[in-house]
């Protein structure tokens, strides 16, 4: 398997824009470590260019399995957290869903996804 690109959408509140740039300072470094930690790459966040984005900005994560995913989803860590309550609370959803991109041809494959044994248990 080979990359897959997660890219998530978001926009930020009215008048939020000077406290993200802090909240990016002060998190980011923080952020690749607790991503890296469940086999996670952050490729980045960013934010659109003169109101021609769909989105106010969005965030690029690189895994290298599915099973990285489940690893992220299922962990438990504090630190990251409290790096996202303070992201939420200058952030809102946009209409747009986040979406995971695969490298072609990879993205041919058929996709094998292990059965949860984390907080999202199967039967």
């Amino acid at each position: 398997m080979g990359t897959i690109l997660s890219v998530g959408y978001f926009n930020l509140k009215q008048g939020k824009r000077a406290e993200f740039a802090k909240w990016m300072k002060e998190f980011e470094g923080p952020l690749r470590r607790s991503l890296v930690a469940y086999g996670g790459i952050l490729r980045g966040v960013y934010l659109g260019s003169f109101g021609l984005a769909p989105s106010d900005g969005m965030t690029m994560i690189e895994y290298s399995s599915y099973e990285d995913l489940d690893a992220f989803r299922e962990a438990d860590d504090p630190e990251f957290t409290k790096m996202m309550t303070a992201f939420e609370s200058l952030t809102e959803r946009c209409a747009m869903s986040a979406q995971l991109w695969e490298q072609t041809p990879d993205a041919f494959a058929n996709i094998v996804v292990r059965k949860h044994k984390g907080k999202r248990g199967s039967k």
